[in-house]
């Protein structure tokens, strides 16, 4: 195993320092064992502004009553996790954890409007949480941005909610959608109200879809991030790297995921997205968390990375470009996902 060792300072735009940190490279010879790459010390609140973000009085809740449909461990067998027997490798899409604790959760928000450009619908809320229960998620809040009547994803999205995989929060007092008015406090207040439930949490969009190169089987984020707190415990903070998939989407294909298949050449920007442990922040942020202690760790990108797909975008969502071409290049990874929802097709579109 080859690794490159160096030093890194730099302020970043939130007003944090990252310390000087030594950093892994990964390259072509680095082992698969091998998951961290960056480790950052937490950072020392007493000289800067962590009063946690104020957010608006408790918003409506619904779900906090979870269903028991069984643990997700993948040793589990399928009668013990309360499936049909004959379910089989369909056991995952409507396995729900029992309460009140779980290992890997993840919040996210949402305003789903007729204008918005990128398509996005119900329809891909649904798709994208039976995605997250395939990675291994076991329960999700939803904080629910709806600004015009008949937005709200409340009824559409009920099959989750009584099943107790969805915790609804209606958040339609926080818009006009901004960072610090919107997406910040929503963090911060899953953070400080249901932050004791969860030993590890992710902050997503409903765009970005965690992904594993080496394990394409159901549960694979819950083994990673499972086997990467195990190898590193003083780890708080795990950050996956953004892969853009772009170019015009192919609509008649039902999945996102299957709609796009290129993907820009490395990681797009320093955009990442944390997956981290609540009980360890002190201010939410979109990237990288204020935390009470503990360190960041990197993901190796093909152990677990986000495929965002961005679709359109950069070609102002006009057909594809040959820029666009020379810019991506093909992916056919999440090819085994797409044949696991549709040979579970029966049961998916319960939910879609």
């Amino acid at each position: 195993m080859t690794l490159h060792l160096y030093h890194c300072f730099s302020n970043r735009p939130d007003g944090l320092t990252v310390s000087p940190s030594i950093i892994n490279r990964r390259t072509s010879t680095i082992s698969s064992e091998r998951n961290i790459s960056v480790l950052v010390p937490a950072t020392d609140c007493s000289r800067r502004n962590c009063t946690p973000s104020v957010h608006a009085a408790s918003p409506s809740l619904v779900g906090a009553t979870r269903s028991t449909t069984g643990a997700f461990l993948p040793s589990i067998p399928a009668a013990q996790a309360g499936f049909d027997g004959d379910r089989g490798e369909c056991k995952w899409v409507n396995l729900t954890v029992p309460g009140p604790h779980y290992f890997l959760t993840v919040v996210f928000i949402v305003r789903i409007y007729e204008k918005d450009l990128s398509e996005m619908t119900t329809a891909e809320v649904k798709q994208w949480l039976l995605y997250l229960r395939y990675a291994g998620v076991e329960h999700a809040y939803l904080y629910d941005l709806w600004y015009l009547p008949g937005e709200s994803q409340r009824e559409s999205l009920d099959v989750f909610i009584r099943e107790g995989y969805l915790t609804y929060l209606d958040r339609h007092e926080l818009n006009p959608y901004l960072r610090h008015k919107s997406q910040l406090p929503s963090y911060q207040h899953c953070i400080d109200t249901f932050g004791k439930d969860s030993t590890w949490q992710a902050a997503i969009d409903i765009d970005e879809y965690p992904f594993s190169p080496e394990d394409t089987e159901p549960g694979f984020m819950y083994r990673y991030v499972k086997k990467f707190s195990e190898q590193n415990s003083d780890v708080s903070e795990i950050t996956m790297e953004n892969f853009l998939f772009l170019g015009e989407k192919n609509k008649p294909r039902e999945l996102l995921i299957e709609r796009l298949w290129r993907h820009t050449h490395g990681p797009s920007n320093n955009l990442v997205k944390p997956i981290y442990k609540p009980a360890d922040i002190r201010k939410a942020q979109v990237h990288h968390n204020v935390r009470r202690r503990g360190l960041s760790g990197m993901a190796l990108s093909n152990g677990l990375r986000i495929n965002h797909y961005w679709g359109a975008r950069l070609q102002d969502w006009g057909p594809d470009t040959q820029e666009i071409f020379t810019e991506t290049e093909e992916d056919r990874g999440m090819e085994p996902i797409v044949t696991a929802f549709k040979t579970c097709d029966k049961y998916v579109h319960r939910y879609l």
